[in-house]
């Protein structure tokens, strides 16, 4: 989730929620990652491809999930979000390894270990 919360949910007056991501690459190779934003907008699930983020091997890093929504064209000077969004990363390894695995704690949450 993202921005202020639905006063339906019954949060406290001026709750507001900021996602983050961590990727790990768990690997012994460099790896690419291009995270694609998709969200609810009516009855519509866009999705927007960002940049791609270089890992280097076994590399652990926070990414800037503020700077994805912008990318989207979520986020801007005139328009912000507040609802939900997934992340969901494509992965290039520059050798051949097994598959990627997400873990996701919670709706906010996206923590994923890629090999």
């Amino acid at each position: 989730m993202a921005g202020a919360a639905d006063p339906m949910m019954l949060f406290p007056t001026g709750t507001t929620f900021t996602p983050y991501s961590i990727a790990r690459n768990v690997s012994d190779s460099p790896l690419t990652i291009t995270p694609t934003v998709w969200w609810m907008e009516g009855a519509a699930g866009p999705l927007r491809s960002a940049s791609a983020n270089q890992l280097a091997a076994y590399e652990t890093r926070s990414l800037d999930v503020t700077s994805l929504l912008s990318q989207a064209h979520l986020l801007s000077e005139t328009r912000t979000f507040n609802g939900s969004f997934n992340l969901v990363f494509r992965r290039q390894l520059e050798t051949g390894g097994p598959a990627h695995e997400f873990w996701q704690r919670r709706p906010d949450e996206h923590i994923m270990f890629l090999r």
